[in-house]
């Protein structure tokens, strides 16, 4: 085997920050990918040997699976980087069992401790004896099992307990030849890989193998050897799905479980550290204190599901630089606008402190567009519409008693702006925004902060730099979107969260 040659899934940097899911795979004789320090993400990459054909048989199925971008080049291809991770293991399997003609050898997996030992899961709760309840992987939030009768039920949110244990055991795949380089970022694939002591037959997951010390790795290995007739044998993974089922359903099984209510300052997010991106778990956020705590500290064995989670990954740091957001807002508004928007986001955000808040957003209402995209990137369901209570008054009601809403947006109607303040008092809404098309009424310096934007163009660009390790090369693309600025996730999203937290 050649111990320089690889072969790599790399998203180039451009495909990052657009958001689209096209990715290259290509062989290369460096250890970890030169493009990888330029800003892209390295999803895969492992030794191969005779990889010149193992390439080839890649791309032949990847144009089978994918689509083909011949725009940008034949190594690149639109689609699920997870299956095309996948397709590249059975290929460079299906060689290595070629090439050493292995013998199969069964591992069967029978126990719900084997099960989720061998699959990253954390712990499983079952509700009744059909299976339903709640599952979840280490370091993410729980997942709701299958159960047609709640007031929630959602076919496509939801997946009974038998179907996912088979969905576990069909992305299984054969064990490979040890001394192969494994470099990827989805923890979920951790499913994908064992190895076996020689000598006590334990198993473990590659993550654990990957945090033995070099004399623990010496008795592991991911072949075995067959002593009576001195051959290779590919350990192959086996899962017995209705002994798991039962074990799973006798084991597992409470009477009544307990949920994690979140408090009004709390927000569950996936993070991310700027110096190890592929590296992703769940954090409660405390806008009080401004402080991030791994869910598997806060919520123990208390039900959180994914529909509480934030819609964007919000990098932890210890120090945010909240002062160049108020640069940006002083070259906006007057200082009694930014006192006003500041105690409307704080209350919306950490604490109502407010009996009523009425924030007049005139003109163009950025102001309210970056707090809207907040609002929609940290929780589901903190604001609603004004138009769609006039639209359907009685779904409208419903939808207070379910969420709770903190806040509605009027923005123009066949009512009066009077009329439309005095039905959402009387609702209940603590916070109320007003945008309104009034010329008369001049809110916004834009001349004076788009300048104020490129003239300090360095100060942001290495406020931005030390927030994600991402540098714009074109600045004047990057800011030519006003409401942008604080939404972007490569631009100051979490200078702008965090400033809206303290008072």
């Amino acid at each position: 085997m050649c111990d320089t040659n690889y072969i790599y899934l790399l998203q180039e940097q451009e495909y990052v920050n657009a958001k689209q899911n096209i990715y290259k795979v290509q062989i290369t004789t460096e250890h970890n990918h030169i493009m990888v320090n330029q800003g892209s993400i390295l999803l895969f990459q492992m030794i191969c040997n005779d990889c010149n054909n193992i390439e080839k048989k890649v791309i032949d199925i990847f144009k089978q699976k994918f689509k083909l971008q011949k725009d940008i080049g034949n190594e690149y291809f639109k689609g699920d980087y997870k299956i095309m991770i996948g397709i590249i293991i059975s290929t460079l399997i299906d060689k290595d069992i070629e090439d050493n003609e292995n013998i199969k050898k069964d591992y069967k997996i029978t126990t719900y401790e084997e099960w989720i030992k061998y699959n990253n899961i954390s712990k499983i709760i079952i509700t009744n004896k059909k299976g339903e309840g709640y599952l979840r992987f280490k370091s993410e939030l729980w997942r709701k099992l299958y159960d047609k009768n709640r007031f929630d039920f959602d076919e496509n949110e939801m997946e009974d307990l038998l179907r996912f244990i088979e969905k576990v055991q069909s992305t299984n795949i054969k064990m490979i030849s040890p001394g192969n380089e494994l470099v990827f970022g989805d923890e979920l694939m951790n499913i994908c890989y064992q190895y076996k002591n020689q000598l006590t037959d334990e198993i473990i997951t590659w993550n654990a193998y990957n945090k033995l010390n070099k004399d623990e790795t010496e008795n592991y290995s991911l072949k075995v050897i067959d002593n009576e007739n001195y051959k290779c044998i590919s350990l192959n993974i086996v899962y017995d799905t209705d002994k798991i089922f039962k074990d799973t359903i006798k084991k597992c099984y409470i009477k009544k479980c307990d949920f994690y209510n979140l408090n009004y300052h709390e927000y569950v997010f996936p993070t991310s550290n700027s110096t190890n991106k592929s590296s992703i778990e769940y954090f409660i956020f405390n806008s009080v204190n401004c402080t991030f705590t791994p869910v598997d500290e806060l919520i123990n064995n208390k039900i959180l599901t994914e529909q509480y989670k934030g819609r964007r990954i919000v990098n932890v740091k210890n120090i945010v630089n909240i002062d160049i957001v108020d640069n940006i807002l002083n070259s906006l508004i007057t200082n009694e606008i930014k006192l006003q928007y500041k105690k409307l986001v704080y209350n919306l955000i950490v604490v109502q402190e407010e009996k009523q808040i009425i924030f007049y957003d005139y003109n163009d209402c950025l102001l309210t567009s970056w707090i809207k995209d907040l609002l929609y990137s940290i929780s589901n369901n903190i604001y609603v519409k004004a138009h769609d209570y006039y639209n359907n008054k009685l779904e409208f009601k419903k939808l207070l008693k379910k969420h709770k809403p903190r806040c509605v947006i009027i923005s123009g109607h066949e009512y009066s702006i009077k009329t439309q303040i005095n039905d959402f008092c009387k609702l209940g809404f603590k916070n109320i925004i007003v945008c309104q098309n009034d010329k008369s009424n001049t809110m916004y310096n834009i001349v004076n902060f788009r300048k104020y934007l490129q003239d300090n163009k360095d100060v942001l660009i290495k406020c931005i730099k030390d927030e994600i390790n991402y540098e714009h090369k074109e600045w004047k693309n990057a800011i030519q979107h006003d409401d942008s600025i604080f939404y972007s996730s490569d631009l100051l999203f979490t200078n702008f969260f965090k400033w809206c937290c303290v008072k």
